[in-house]
């Protein structure tokens, strides 16, 4: 014969782990309700800023570069004075954008070419300042102002921008381009334990070709001339 099944009490459900857990989670909910519902909103809201900030950029940056590339045209032509409106265009109006960044850049390569050093130094400085993840042309960067200090015979600060450049491109044949630029203008600097460090640095961290083992030899050679 069949038992009745038997009912499980209100009292006895309450005791139960899994049903005490919902009823805790009810609770909470319940006296709770507003702060959860506010904040809920607040990380819906803070997505949709997310996506629309990172599609806004996005079209920026499209339309920055087809900007930024009608520059580098006239740039490729040494045609300057287009190039440096059409690069400060682009400066101005996408600013905060991977190509409105590359402008500082590229305004300071043209100033420099122009002689215009000391605005040079300003457009290299400003696009450094930005802290952007493009090695090659931060590198670049560094050089542009260590050639400008070694045209105006500050020896000194074109060897630490030359060693900058050194430590910052990822390219090895400008990294040994840019060491050896770096050791000339310490020698002239009249630095000659930095530059020796640096020699040091370059022979045990590279594999130089003949050439390249030449030049260390002769510049050991320029620093016992000079430490006698």
């Amino acid at each position: 014969m069949l038992r009745a099944k038997k009912k499980i009490k209100k009292k006895e459900l309450k005791k139960d782990p899994f049903f005490e857990k919902i009823d805790e989670s009810f609770r909470f909910y319940k006296k709770n309700q507003q702060v959860i519902i506010i904040s809920l909103l607040i990380i819906i809201l803070m997505i949709l800023i997310g996506w629309y900030y990172f599609n806004s950029q996005n079209k920026k940056n499209e339309e920055a570069a087809g900007q930024f590339g009608i520059a580098q045209f006239y740039l490729s032509g040494q045609q300057y004075e287009n190039a440096t409106k059409k690069f400060e265009e682009v400066n101005e109006l996408y600013s905060n954008t991977k190509y409105g960044n590359l402008t500082l850049y590229y305004l300071g390569y043209i100033n420099y070419n122009q002689n215009k050093f000391e605005k040079a130094i300003e457009y290299f400085n400003d696009y450094l300042d930005k802290n952007c993840n493009d090695n090659v042309i931060n590198g670049a960067a560094y050089n542009g102002l260590a050639k400008i200090y070694e045209d105006k015979a500050e020896f000194l600060k074109a060897g630490i921008n030359y060693k900058s450049a050194y430590e910052t491109t990822p390219l090895e044949f400008k990294k040994i381009e840019y060491a050896f630029q770096s050791i000339d203008c310490l020698i002239k600097a009249k630095e000659y334990e930095k530059a020796n460090k640096l020699i040091t640095r370059v022979k045990n961290e590279h594999e130089l070709n003949d050439l390249q083992s030449d030049k260390i030899k002769s510049f050991r050679i320029i620093l016992g001339i000079k430490n006698n």
